[in-house]
């Protein structure tokens, strides 16, 4: 679940900041068995670069710095690892008027854990209030 805070500069132009909070873990293998892992909250800033393809459709690209708290289980030992890193991703607004809108996004950053190369993806669906 996230919140964001953001400021559209023009109609390619926006930045926000996000703070989010996980729902669902998950369980990747490696090799000296599995880890389990779930986000603890994420903290982070973003440029979006977009464009409206008609009123109702605004896609857009997204770059940015993101802070997640995992809490991770490995072989029966839990702790908790703070992952920083450069995030990218794209997404798309669904204008229902000019000041609401359904977003679908994807977002991925990569990190190093154990020495071993993890990706980290989060897809996101949210509903869109717009201020004046």
């Amino acid at each position: 679940m996230n919140t964001a805070l953001g400021k559209r500069f023009n109609e390619n132009l926006a930045a926000e900041v996000r703070l989010g909070f996980g729902i669902m873990g998950d369980t990747d293998e490696v090799d000296e068995g599995s880890i389990e892992f779930k986000v603890g909250y994420t903290t982070g800033a973003y440029a979006k670069i977009g464009r409206n393809i008609t009123r109702a459709f605004h896609p857009y690209a997204l770059l940015g710095y993101t802070h997640m708290e995992v809490e991770l289980s490995e072989d029966g030992i839990d702790k908790e690892e703070d992952i920083n890193g450069l995030t990218y991703g794209v997404g798309m607004d669904f204008n229902l008027g000019k000041s609401t809108a359904i977003n679908a996004e994807i977002s991925r950053f990569d990190d190093e854990y154990n020495g071993e190369d993890v990706q980290y993806e989060r897809i996101t669906l949210g509903l869109v209030k717009r201020f004046k």
